[in-house]
């Protein structure tokens, strides 16, 4: 396998990830929506936006800074946006807008299925 595929390989990998922490965390969120289990999920979302940034940042060879890191962490859907126009031009906003257009059916799918699985369960109390 040459560098370029492991490469993508490993920028794969942690966009995977992302998805399925997003799925995890949508699903968790409509099950036990007062519960500490559904804010740790939540905040594990930008950790994984923030480990495909650094993965991404540093397959372009640009140095990530411990306060780009930070602040990616706290604006990372915004954040995302404006690394992907600055790595990749305006082709990076189709990339964002395709991914945010997957995120949040993702997420919408998700709290569905959660809520009609939570509802089947008898965990919701009416």
């Amino acid at each position: 396998m040459s560098t370029d595929q492991a490469k993508w390989e490993k920028n794969k990998r942690a966009i995977i990830t992302l998805y399925l922490v997003w799925m995890a965390a949508f699903l968790i969120e409509a099950m036990f929506p007062d519960s500490m289990i559904g804010f740790i999920s939540m905040f594990l979302v930008p950790l994984f936006a923030t480990n495909w940034f650094a993965v991404d940042s540093r397959q372009l060879g640009r140095r990530v800074t411990p306060i780009s890191r930070l602040l990616y962490f706290v604006f990372w859907p915004i954040g995302a946006l404006i690394h992907l126009i600055a790595t990749r031009g305006i082709r990076g906003l189709g990339w964002w807008a395709i991914h945010a257009v997957g995120l949040v059916s993702t997420g919408i799918l998700m709290a569905l299925i959660g809520t009609f699985a939570a509802d089947a369960l008898g965990l919701y109390r009416f």
